[in-house]
């Protein structure tokens, strides 16, 4: 259904069935009152706008000025014929002529907002709809045709049309601003001016001003323990009802910082603002004509940094602004206020712990204490405000996966307490707490058993948890020892057994001649590692006496294959049989040599030379030993009849008349002798003095000796006129014999060998001083006293008194056996056991 008013052809007014009145004229009753215009707009054809303080101004509104937002409080009720209604009033502008000033009016809608600054149409339509003139279902699509040829005064009582609305269709109104919305062009369309909507409004109205602010902050949330810088931005907006006719003076913009009640530390946001001269230091924007006064489509920006502390996590920090203004109308203060919160995350707490070792390095194979230092810090970003609770210290001793010997650095350890036993230092406020300033320092001393070489890495795990929570944070960190590998050692002993008595020595003297000889090898290791440096013998070759000749050396290794077999010469000493020499073993070698010993001290020395390396390296070890084989020195022993004959000429006291070549003296062996015991040499008589060991010519102290004439020496020596009923010649032959092979330099011994011949040769001597008219006291005697010894008597079948102490000397018979041994042999026969003593001369 569609419904036309018509107030074209005579007819003033017309009332719809919703009560509405359109007229073309005002109403009786309605009075004079002022009609304030709020909404202009204009367009050829069709046009259509409606009131709002906003800008950009909506579709076809025309003249900012006189188009703004209208205030439901402003309107004046009116009654008519008991009715009460709001009176618009439209002043079209269109041609004064028969067609031209036609105008239809086809659209006109009331809507209810709290916002004045409504720019598009579909916002608009989205708020309440107070009045719809197509909405009553009688009277349908309404259309008003009007006669806009005249123009009436905008403000007077005299208009092109006059549109009373019952009140109660604003009864319902949720907001304090009203909206007009008009369309016009159909049929008749627009081809003047601007059209102008007015309404009856109370008069004098002033409303007081109003101004909001609206702070907010970026970022808005920081981290505990982190001082921050945020910025703060604040949005000042003029909401005073009177729209554009309100501008406002700022008088104070301030904000309190978080701290309120304490000024001391505001934020003056209009530091530096002069009226018409500057905005001040905070001002952003918004003062879009500079007038210096917020207008009602204005939003003045300000923006303050601000440092925030480090805080402690759940805190907030609020910061409220107070916006203080009046409008241009009195000084009467309005005022705002905001508020921003920064709000302070949790930081996850972490820790760190560095470990060290010292020493940093042990030798292989020894047992040694290594302290262990740990430094526990808390390295939590939120530093003094996340203080860490230690919940475990553990070291895995070296043996991770093996819990059965760690060591608990936190024994002892009770909060508030005790530090425990591992504790050295660091908690400085005694809190018990590891706070960011503090590095806790624990020890342990370890006792490192004897390793190979290699490397020992302990690994030490802290766990902790802040005050925040019982989330725990962990760290860990090692330390290595370096087991340094200590170089081997080997060591061999030879010996050698030349006279073939069983027994090693590392030299043994033997009568010259063919030697047929047993060398013993003794080899060790001698590595400071012991038991973790086995060696593996590479070689080891005896020289067999000729250095420089390897043709002939003795490989002792001959035959040895590891893990199969150890050779031909190998006597023992692999207990484990592994084939490498271990710290707890002595391998023995033997190996057998011939060679032939000249007289007078020839000697044979061999040298054997081992090399080995340990089980860590092939670094080589060596070690070498000698024994040495030597003949007696000494032209070598002769016999009674060698000195009788050939041999007289050595001791006839002739220089120059002395024999020379092997085996025989090297000159003269006679010299001159004290021949009476007077203590002075008498060299007018020649002969020996037997027991003159230092051939000094005397008897000296300690010393005892007999002395036979040259001339009697002869006679003894030679068996075809010693007496054969005198036993004492037979004994005096073998101690001249012996005598004069002692100093062609043959060995005799030492008179404490109870088997050498110059203990048989002072036990002649004794027995001569006794036969020939001394005593058992006597230290010197002569031949040619005394009577004649029968070789059944006691004396040469029993002895005689000893000296000292009390006892029997030795046979003169068993003395006489061993004396013509040694000048045959170069031995004794003691106990029927050969003992060498000197080279046989032959």
């Amino acid at each position: 259904m569609a419904t036309v008013v018509d107030l074209t052809n005579g007819t003033t007014s017309q009332t719809l069935t919703d009560g509405t009145v359109f007229s073309a004229e005002q109403q009786s009753g309605a009075g004079t009152g002022n009609y304030n215009s709020f909404l202009v707009l204009g367009a050829n054809g069709t046009e259509s706008g409606f009131n709002t303080d906003g800008s950009p101004l909506p579709l076809d509104d025309k003249q900012q000025e006189h188009t703004n937002a209208l205030l439901l409080s402003d309107m004046q009720v009116v009654s008519v014929n008991g009715h009460d209604y709001y009176v618009f009033k439209l002043d079209a502008n269109e041609p004064n002529s028969d067609k031209g000033s036609l105008l239809s009016l086809n659209s006109l809608q009331i809507y209810s907002a709290t916002d004045p600054n409504i720019t598009t149409l579909a916002t608009l339509q989205a708020q309440q709809l107070l009045y719809n003139v197509d909405g009553n279902a009688t009277d349908g699509d309404v259309t008003v045709q009007l006669d806009a040829g005249k123009d009436a005064p905008a403000g007077s009582g005299v208009g092109d049309l006059f549109v009373y609305i019952p009140t109660s269709f604003f009864a319902g109104a949720t907001g304090n601003y009203v909206y007009l919305y008009s369309a016009f062009g159909s049929p008749s369309d627009s081809d003047g001016g601007f059209e102008e909507w007015g309404v009856i409004a109370k008069a004098s109205v002033d409303h007081a001003p109003a101004v909001a602010v609206e702070k907010t902050v970026d970022p808005s949330s920081i981290d505990e323990g982190e001082s921050t810088t945020v910025t703060y931005t604040y949005k000042v907006t003029n909401t005073s009802a009177d729209g554009a006719g309100d501008p406002l003076t700022l008088t104070s913009l301030v904000d309190d910082n978080a701290t309120p009640g304490d000024t001391s530390d505001d934020i003056n946001l209009l530091s530096g603002f002069v009226a018409n001269s500057s905005h001040g230091t905070h001002y952003v924007s918004g003062d879009t004509d500079n007038d210096y006064l917020v207008d009602s489509n204005e939003t003045w920006i300000f923006s303050a940094d601000v440092n925030i502390d480090a805080h402690a996590t759940g805190s907030t920090i609020t910061n409220t602004v107070v916006v203080h203004a009046h409008d241009d109308d009195s000084t009467n203060d309005v005022s705002a206020n905001d508020t921003a919160t920064v709000t302070v995350n949790d930081v996850a707490p972490s820790i760190a712990i560095e470990k060290t070792a010292d020493p940093t390095s042990i030798n292989e194979g020894s047992a040694a204490d290594v302290t262990y230092t740990y430094e526990v810090t808390n390295t939590s970003a939120a530093g003094a405000f996340d203080p860490l609770m230690l919940t475990s210290l553990i070291d895995d001793d070296a043996t991770p996966g093996d819990t059965s010997d760690d060591i608990d650095l936190l024994t002892g350890f009770v909060a508030g307490s005790d530090h425990g036993t591992h504790y050295v230092s660091g908690d400085t406020d005694g809190d018990y707490l590891v706070d960011s300033d503090e590095k806790w320092v624990f020890s342990a001393t370890v006792g490192v058993d004897a390793h190979n070489a290699g490397s020992i890495t302990n690994t030490v795990v802290v766990h902790a948890h802040d005050d925040d929570s019982t989330s725990d944070v962990y760290a860990t960190d090692d330390a290595t020892v370096t087991v340094k590998d200590v170089a081997p050692s080997v060591a061999i002993e030879k010996t050698v057994d030349a006279d073939h008595d069983g027994i090693f020595h590392s030299s043994e003297t033997v009568q010259s001649g063919a030697q047929n000889v047993t060398y013993h090898y003794e080899i060790t290791n001698t590595s400071a590692a012991g038991a973790f440096d086995p060696l593996t013998l590479t070689s080891l070759v005896d020289d067999n006496g000729t250095p420089g000749n390897t043709g002939d050396d003795i490989n002792l290794l001959s035959g040895f294959v590891a893990n199969s077999s150890h050779g031909t010469h190998y006597v023992s000493g692999d207990l484990d049989n592994d084939y490498q020499v271990d710290s707890n073993e002595t391998w023995v070698f033997t190996a057998n040599s011939s060679f032939n010993l000249l007289p007078n001290a020839d000697s044979r020395t061999n040298t054997v030379v081992v090399h080995a390396h340990d089980d860590d390296t092939t670094n080589d070890v060596s070690a070498n030993d000698t024994a040495t084989v030597q003949s007696f020195a000494g032209p070598g022993v002769r016999t009674p009849g060698f000195w009788t004959n050939l041999g007289k000429s050595f001791w006839d006291g002739v220089a120059g008349a002395d024999k020379s070549g092997p085996n025989f003296a090297s000159g003269e062996l006679r010299y001159v002798v004290d021949a009476d015991h007077n203590g002075t040499l008498d060299p007018g008589k020649p002969g020996l003095l037997i027991g003159d060991y230092n051939k000094n010519g005397l008897t000296d102290a300690g010393e005892d000796t007999f002395f036979i004439s040259y001339a009697d020496a002869l006679k003894v020596i030679d068996a075809s006129v010693k007496d054969q009923q005198d036993t004492r010649f037979v004994l005096a032959r073998d101690a001249v014999a012996t005598w004069l092979n002692y100093l062609a330099g043959n060995p005799i011994g030492d008179a404490s060998d109870p088997n050498s011949p110059h203990k048989y040769l002072d036990q002649a001597i004794d027995w001569l001083q006794v036969t020939n008219g001394g005593n058992s006291s006597s230290h010197f005697e002569d031949w040619g006293g005394g009577s004649a010894v029968k070789a059944s008597s006691a004396a040469w079948n029993v002895g005689l008194d000893d000296e000292s102490p009390a006892g029997l000397e030795l046979s003169g018979n068993l003395i006489h056996q061993e004396l013509d041994f040694y000048n045959n042999t170069g031995m004794t026969f003691e106990g029927a056991i050969l003992h060498v003593y000197a080279n046989d001369g032959g």
